[in-house]
């Protein structure tokens, strides 16, 4: 009899205790989930204050960049608007000189006309560069850039580096085409008679005229393989003068002999 009553009192306090224990712990699991929360809410705020702090000088920074920008276009405006009257009134003034030369316009076209033609039928040596410069001296004279005197003299210059391109030799690059393919070579430049040229494959080759028109073609003999050779070692070497051996006939229309 006393065994129940022990046991009895036993489940009754278990009975009475376990709510409590399990209120106590389910208490402190939410404590510990709401501190955790409120850890990341903090977090979160830091996070947000710091980039918008990080926007805030960043939109200050754009202005700043913006405000320069806007200063430096409108000075760049000024100088453009300061050049466009400047030019206006060189223009004007080349003009008023002009009309007291206009006579000698006539003759430096002519002049610059015949110095083209002699450049496109020469030796095919920087041909579209040389003509471009000649040209241009026309182009600036027609829209009164320049006055006849500087025209005219512009004109003699280009006659004086053609006479002295006739009896200087070197070693040059440029592009030329060979077999209807583009392909950037040196070229060794003989005054306005010959022009040979050397591929970094190691083929060589001449310039021939034919029907009026130059064009390349690749030496496939041995022997002035060689001679071409020696002609570009010699150029690379600083050798301009001395004795070499060129069986190329390239002035005049036909093949090598």
């Amino acid at each position: 009899m006393f065994l129940k009553k022990a046991t009895l009192t036993s489940l009754l306090t278990a009975t009475l205790l376990t709510p409590h224990t399990l209120y106590a712990k389910a208490d402190d699991s939410m404590v510990e989930s709401l501190m955790k929360l409120r850890s990341q809410v903090e977090s979160l705020h830091s996070q947000i204050q710091d980039n918008q702090d990080e926007f805030v000088s960043s939109m200050k920074s754009l202005s700043l960049q913006k405000s320069d920008f806007e200063a430096q276009i409108n000075r760049q405006v000024t100088q453009l608007k300061k050049i466009d009257q400047e030019m206006k009134q060189a223009q004007n003034l080349i003009k008023k000189r002009s009309s007291k030369t206009e006579g000698l316009n006539p003759m430096i076209i002519k002049a610059v006309d015949e110095l083209d033609n002699v450049i496109k039928e020469s030796i095919p040596f920087k041909v579209a560069l040389r003509r471009d410069d000649i040209k241009e001296i026309k182009t600036e004279l027609q829209a009164n850039l320049i006055t006849p005197e500087q025209a005219l003299s512009k004109t003699w210059n280009s006659y004086d580096d053609m006479l002295r391109m006739s009896s200087e030799n070197g070693l040059f690059k440029q592009t030329i085409t060979l077999a209807g393919k583009e392909k950037l070579a040196e070229v060794v430049k003989l005054g306005t008679v010959m022009l040979f040229f050397k591929l970094p494959t190691g083929e060589v080759g001449y310039a021939k005229k034919e029907s009026g028109k130059y064009h390349y073609v690749q030496e496939l003999d041995e022997l002035r393989q060689k001679q071409i050779y020696t002609l570009f070692d010699a150029m690379k070497k600083q050798i301009r003068t001395g004795y070499f051996t060129i069986t190329y006939p390239l002035a005049y229309e036909g093949g090598a002999k």
